[in-house]
Formats: structure tokens, C-alpha cells, sequence
């Protein structure tokens, strides 16, 4: 299983043969709702660009704004914290999985 969170479905699955392709397992790391939408645009007209439209997926970006989580690992009652330390947490999760 590839990508798969804790109490939650799989993201994606490895493929079955031995070659892995790198390009199967793009993600891009954005914000989930409206606040990630303008990015998430740009990302699908600029991916479209280079070839790449559909072999990439979105994983879900810690808000530095409001994740609980994020207060919890930098050991404040609430955020807004640190966005460097939020956009660290985010690229720590897809190895956590």
C-alpha cells in the first residue's frame, strides 16, 4: 500500500510489477478548499504544459493558519504557527504514511 493513512483508504497503490515508474507517483502538496484552489489551477495548466496532466495527485497541505496538529507539535494551545514549520510537517506526512 502506497500512501496510505492512518484510518483512512488508500491513496494510491504501487504498481504490481518490479519497474516503478517515478512519474506514477507525483504529488503535489497543496491546500485543500478555496484557500489552495489558485495553485492548484496553475499547477494543472503548467503539469498540462510538460506532458503530465493526469499523473499527478494533490496531498493535503497542513494550514499554518488553523491545524490543530500543527499547535500540537510546536507545543502551543492554538495556531497561526510558524507556515516554515507547517510546510515541513505537510512534506513530513506523505513519509509517515
Amino acid at each position: 500500500n502506497f500512501l496510505k493513512r492512518d484510518g483512512q483508504d488508500e491513496v494510491m497503490d504501487l504498481p504490481s510489477t518490479v519497474k516503478c515508474d517515478p512519474l506514477e507517483h507525483l504529488l503535489v502538496i497543496n491546500l485543500e478548499g478555496e484557500g489552495g484552489q489558485a495553485r492548484r489551477d496553475h499547477i494543472y495548466r503548467e503539469f498540462e504544459k510538460v506532458g503530465l496532466k493526469g499523473r499527478f495527485r494533490f496531498w493535503p497541505a497542513i494550514n499554518f493558519k488553523n491545524s490543530t496538529r500543527l499547535a500540537k507539535e510546536t507545543n502551543r494551545k492554538e495556531c497561526p504557527c510558524d507556515s516554515k514549520v507547517g510546510c515541513a510537517l505537510s512534506h513530513r506526512e506523505i513519509y509517515e504514511m
